[in-house]
């Protein structure tokens, strides 16, 4: 399951959040192949660029991203708490129409 968030105080683009798959198909090249139908799909709606971001403790999912093409735009300190009880800071990616495929 992904969820896509559309933010109307971010005209022009949407987030797409988490993506949950079982760990028997991680590393496979099932997540890619997702997100290209995903992004292409968002891009062929319109949109002009595609938010992503993941906790900065999470290597693996860091790396799909920028895999994926995706722009590396900092950390966003302490945007979450962690179900342990600890802040998360984010790492902030963005996918641009005109960079997609």
């Amino acid at each position: 399951m992904t969820s896509v968030i559309f933010d109307p105080a971010e005209p022009g683009g949407v987030e797409v959040g988490g993506t949950q798959f079982d760990p028997a198909v991680w590393g496979t090249g099932v997540n890619a192949a997702v997100k290209r139908l995903l992004f292409d799909a968002i891009f062929d709606y319109g949109a002009e660029w595609i938010g992503l971001r993941t906790d900065e403790r999470n290597g693996r999912s860091a790396a799909a991203i920028r895999k994926l093409g995706a722009t590396d735009l900092g950390i966003q300190p302490d945007h979450r708490i962690r179900r342990d009880g600890t802040r998360r800071q984010s790492l902030m990616f963005r996918l641009d129409r005109a960079s997609w495929q």
